[in-house]
């Protein structure tokens, strides 16, 4: 058992490193295919700025702000925002979004299991179904980079995917595979979420691995606790209201902290 355990740490983190580079290609050559895709913000998104409009911002963070989706439709409400993205394509293509509306904002090329910024500088983050694409451990590594760089008493919104619906294909061209990870004795969980890796084959023959956590509400809240981000409203699971896998979940950071 013990090898074993040892064999599959090692496999998570060259995984997880693969993944970084895989992800980034991915999203590259989607994001330079003419500006990749046009979609509206997320309902939820936009729910959580309208009920918390007089607490959100000044500076507020968007973790993997892709294209600009919701990043421009925040500067368009008045904040002042960095955004946080993986790719150079689409920091490019937001950059030119913001311009034609003649908006503002500071993109950063960069990874949220990093989180290059210095500590406190955010009054408000949020995040869309971006760090899901973690393991356990990365999941740790990214919940303490958020609650470090969210001021006292801050905001984060958290769209992320949910173990009650969580490795689902449908594709042709992709394969899923359910990785059972070690024990963490830092942080027990009884309801565990579920970490895989879906292989997508792609049209020139090349595979690529994406490593996904689903997350449980126990995980979410452990999590939030062990790094002082209190769940301030109730969370919707929205697998549970027939639509996809995701948690929905506002915390709030506890002062000093």
């Amino acid at each position: 058992m013990e090898n074993t355990q040892k064999d599959n740490i090692s496999t998570l983190k060259d995984t997880t490193k693969k993944d970084e580079e895989d992800t980034k290609n991915h999203w590259e050559g989607i994001f330079g295919k003419e500006g990749g895709y046009e979609k509206e913000p997320e309902p939820k998104l936009v729910a959580f700025e309208e009920k918390f409009k007089n607490e959100i911002g000044p500076k507020v963070l968007d973790v993997a702000s892709g294209i600009g989706r919701h990043l421009v439709y925040m500067a368009g409400k008045g904040y002042k925002m960095t955004g946080l993205e993986l790719t150079e394509n689409g920091i490019k293509v937001a950059n030119d979004k913001l311009k034609e509306k003649g908006l503002e904002a500071e993109l950063v090329n960069g990874s949220f299991r990093e989180m290059p910024f210095e500590k406190e500088s955010f009054d408000t983050i949020y995040s869309t179904n971006a760090i899901n694409r973690n393991d356990w451990q990365g999941a740790k590594k990214t919940f303490s980079n958020i609650s470090r760089v969210l001021k006292d008493g801050g905001i984060f919104f958290l769209m992320v995917r949910s173990s009650s619906k969580p490795a689902e294909s449908g594709r042709p061209n992709e394969k899923i595979t359910i990785v059972n990870e070690p024990i963490d004795n830092d942080l027990p969980i009884e309801d565990k979420g579920v970490t895989f890796i879906k292989e997508r084959t792609n049209e020139d023959g090349t595979t690529t691995k994406e490593l996904i956590h689903a997350y449980s509400l126990e995980e979410l809240t452990k999590l939030g606790n062990k790094y002082g981000l209190e769940i301030i409203e109730e969370p919707i699971d929205e697998a549970r209201d027939g639509g996809k896998g995701h948690w929905n979940i506002v915390y709030r950071k506890h002062k000093n902290s």
